[in-house]
């Protein structure tokens, strides 16, 4: 598998380690991972829980060593000036979540075959890993660079920047990406739709439909407004009927029990939880928060009643920030 880059894998990131928004307001400038961490958790189309200020400033400082970590890999592209590009790229953005801003893809130096931790290290913007850590036969969380394959050569290795795998063809071929405004042709390959667009069924590229009409067939719909049945609807209030968080607006959850919009409330390492009590890190098991175990310390893997803390994993019986490593 790819090993997933830091600028390209911090939404997703952020998401997993809280699964809501930021209540804080957006931090004044301070440094670029900083300003980066504040581009994505800050959005102002984001919808359900809302984690506590002090929780939000606590991840905030733990992305902050992962990122300056990645930063001084071997080959990082990662430089002061990379990463403020990318996060002003995110934030004009807006709501949009894709297109990746050419800005946030990020490459290094480093050539084909070299020892790598993430993909901003590669020439190619491509470090592959084979195992993951902790699957049999890994014996460390260190990839390999990949080759970087040209337009219109077979996808044997990594297409190059601006450029994307067409396998609508008979043989898989890098393709040169053209973004369509509304209206504009597409086909998912080398036809895509800029940013706020999506592919219809028509092939055309058009707005994502807002609150009161149809979800595109894949579910989709503009924010903050999101697809309930088969139709866009705004953010519930309190007390509106759901199914899952993200309907529900911005600082609220969808209660299991009661399928309905409400307040959240947190909980800490082995408090209750449930329903609309949610724990800060990790999951709510039996209904009490897992064990946080700190970094350096011993965890199991598939162990449920603990978990590593945010942007760490177990790895060799150890919890394990993440880029802790430096493979050279």
């Amino acid at each position: 598998m790819l090993r997933t880059a830091l600028v390209v894998a911090s939404v997703s990131a952020l998401a997993v380690a809280s699964c809501q928004s930021s209540s804080a307001p957006a931090a004044a400038p301070t440094d670029p991972c900083g300003d980066y961490y504040d581009a994505l958790d800050d959005s102002p189309c984001t919808n359900g829980p809302t984690l506590p200020a002090s929780e939000v400033a606590r991840l905030r400082g733990r992305f902050e060593q992962i990122c300056q970590s990645g930063v001084a890999l071997p080959g990082s592209g990662l430089t002061d000036g990379t990463l403020e590009a990318c996060a002003r790229a995110v934030e004009s953005a807006g709501c949009a979540s894709a297109p990746v801003p050419a800005a946030c893809n990020i490459t290094g130096t480093l050539p084909a075959g070299a020892a790598c931790n993430q993909d901003f290290q590669c020439q190619s913007g491509g470090c592959f890993l084979s195992l993951a850590p902790g699957e049999a036969g890994a014996s460390d969380s260190c990839a390999t660079c990949l080759p970087i394959a040209q337009l219109g050569q077979p996808c044997t290795a990594v297409c190059p920047p601006g450029a994307t795998c067409d396998r609508s063809m008979a043989t898989p071929t890098c393709v040169q990406v053209m973004l369509g405004d509304a209206g504009a042709t597409c086909d998912g390959q080398a036809l895509q739709c800029g940013t706020g667009l999506y592919c219809n069924s028509s092939a055309t590229c058009a707005v994502l439909p807002a609150a009161g009409q149809p979800c595109t067939t894949n579910g989709l719909c503009a924010a903050p407004a999101a697809c309930v049945g088969p139709t866009c609807e705004p953010p519930g209030a309190t007390g509106s009927p759901c199914e899952v968080d993200f309907t529900c607006a911005a600082g609220l959850g969808c209660g299991a029990a009661s399928q309905t919009c409400g307040a959240v409330t947190w909980a800490s390492a082995g408090q209750p939880c449930g329903d609309l009590v949610r724990c800060l890190v990790g999951d709510c098991n039996g209904g009490i928060c897992s064990t946080v175990i700190a970094d350096g310390d011993a965890c199991t893997v598939g162990d449920t009643s603990s978990t590593c803390d945010t942007f760490a994993q177990c790895q060799g019986g150890t919890c394990v920030r993440q880029d802790s490593q430096v493979c050279e």
